[in-house]
């Protein structure tokens, strides 16, 4: 009886090993990545300036907007549609941002929305010298999808970082974005000393009210190169859900029972 007993001490054993083998494999299920945060330190970098970026690019646009609309005839109507064409669009294509990337690349979607931003402020511009302001809407909507890079970039930080680090990453990646807010305006006063009223650029007039939107199609273009050159995918990770790690778990405690009965009859 002295070796069944120790027998089923080995099966108790074992049992508990089962059990924390079977913990240790839910937790590496709990969203953490096998990577280091290191790993993916010049993607997360890459990610804080492309949030600086399209937040320096509202910044920017905003203290020439009303002389812009002015010019097109454009009335309080117009400014006000341009504001909110533009907010509505950021909020739109934020949760879109967001999901699409369970199913697309970072990658991919990054591209998506910058090159998006580019072909709006191209129509930001244009809309000087074609004189109409149905244009200039269209292409404040256009730039307003650049508000989806600031969910995709949690999501991405989320991806990439331990759960133990998470919310410091997170608090992290805000920085840039205020920093963006606060270099726009500086933007604008470096534009007002260089005095561009009577300069073109390519046959288009440029002045402070269409420079703003010609840089930002430089300076989104260049994100587009740095993400195509230097974004790190996530991970692959294998999801469990919760009815599945339940049905497992009752399966596990259906043969310890099944074991312990079987025990108990040779022991008798």
């Amino acid at each position: 009886s002295s070796s069944g007993g120790g027998g089923g001490d080995d099966g108790g054993k074992k049992c508990s090993g089962s059990r924390n083998s079977g913990d240790e494999s839910d937790g590496d299920h709990d969203g953490v990545t096998s990577k280091t945060p290191d790993n993916y330190l010049p993607s997360l970098i890459l990610n804080g300036c492309i949030m600086m970026g399209l937040s320096v690019e509202y910044s920017i646009i905003m203290p020439s907007l009303l002389s812009y609309v002015d010019h097109l005839n454009g009335k309080a109507i117009g400014f006000a549609l341009a504001l909110s064409v533009f907010s509505l669009s950021s909020a739109v294509s934020r949760p879109l941002a967001g999901c699409a990337s369970d199913s697309l690349s970072f990658r991919t979607i990054y591209t998506v929305i910058l090159i998006t931003v580019i072909v709006g402020n191209i129509l930001y511009s244009s809309a000087w010298w074609l004189g109409s302001m149905s244009v200039l809407v269209l292409g404040r909507m256009l730039a307003g999808v650049g508000g989806g890079s600031i969910d995709l970039a949690m999501v991405y930080t989320t991806r990439v970082t331990h759960q133990k680090d998470r919310t410091t990453w997170i608090a992290r990646m805000q920085i840039p974005r205020m920093l963006g807010m606060l270099f726009g305006p500086c933007f604008q006063s470096v534009l007002s000393v260089l005095k561009l009223d009577n300069s073109s650029l390519f046959g288009h007039s440029l002045n402070p009210q269409t420079a703003p939107g010609y840089f930002m199609c430089f300076w989104v273009t260049l994100m587009v190169i740095m993400v195509r050159a230097m974004l790190k995918e996530p991970a692959t990770r294998k999801f469990v859900s919760r009815s599945s790690e339940t049905a497992q778990m009752d399966h596990r405690h259906h043969e310890d029972d099944h074991h312990h009965h079987h025990h108990d009859d040779d022991l008798e």
